[in-house]
């Protein structure tokens, strides 16, 4: 029986399922202002207007580094490309920008696909250099798009572009770059893998105990397995 025991636990071990990891995203949260910008087509509240220089604007990149096919860029270690898609999941970059209460995102407009990158630099387990971008592009000529890129000392600025038709100035805001808070969500495992992975604990807890019981049970006194040997030799005997 226990030989039993260990094969099942070992069988169990081998057959267990490992927990899927969910896409890993990070955030990267830059709260700045405006150093110039034009709401060419009403997205910030001002009317085909300037946006006042210093207004707050929030910028945010969310980067999936699971998606994206590695590319070759001279100014970045890790490069990856996606798109373009029709699916925004697909992205390696998603941003926003929020200027004056109003949020603009890639999907302002209805496109006709969505293209991303994201670079990367590591030093000694610091991030170096960095450049995220995503665009839009309709069917009717409107492309939005959201950049920003910095390399070591030289640090660019984060610039957000709309454009509805090649005759029309769009909005355009260009912010100041400042340090992000950053924040990494999505690495739980999937509830139906912790369902599957519990069960099997479940289980093999199960067999355990069980095995412990009869194992405390059977462990009598002084005799007691010469009862249960006779007994056992009466009820062989009687069927």
């Amino acid at each position: 029986m226990r030989w039993k025991l260990i094969a099942g636990i070992v069988l169990l071990a081998a057959t267990a399922p490992v927990p899927a990891v969910a896409d890993q995203l990070i955030t990267y949260t830059y709260t700045t202002t405006v150093q110039t910008g034009f709401d060419g087509d009403f997205d910030f509240g001002y009317g085909f207007s300037p946006i006042p220089p210093g207004t707050p604007a929030v910028a945010s990149f969310i980067v999936n580094l699971s998606n994206g096919t590695p590319g070759y860029n001279p100014d970045f270690a890790t490069w990856l490309q996606s798109g373009p898609t029709l699916d925004p999941t697909q992205l390696t970059v998603w941003a926003s920008v929020t200027i004056n209460g109003h949020t603009v995102t890639p999907a302002r407009v209805h496109p006709a696909g969505w293209t991303s990158s994201y670079g990367e630099t590591t030093v000694n387990g610091e991030i170096v250099a960095q450049s995220f971008t995503v665009q839009s592009t309709a069917s009717y000529e409107q492309v939005t798009y959201f950049n920003f890129q910095y390399i070591g000392d030289s640090v660019g600025t984060i610039q957000f572009g709309e454009n509805t038709t090649h005759h029309q100035e769009g909005s355009f805001a260009i912010l100041s770059p400042t340090t992000p808070v950053i924040t990494v969500t999505g690495t739980t495992p999937e509830p139906a893998s912790l369902l599957l992975l519990g069960t099997g604990t479940i289980g093999l807890a199960g067999m355990v105990r069980r095995r412990s019981v009869l194992h405390k049970r059977f462990k009598m006194g002084p005799g007691t397995e010469r009862f249960w040997m006779r007994f056992h030799n009466v009820r062989s005997n009687r069927f």
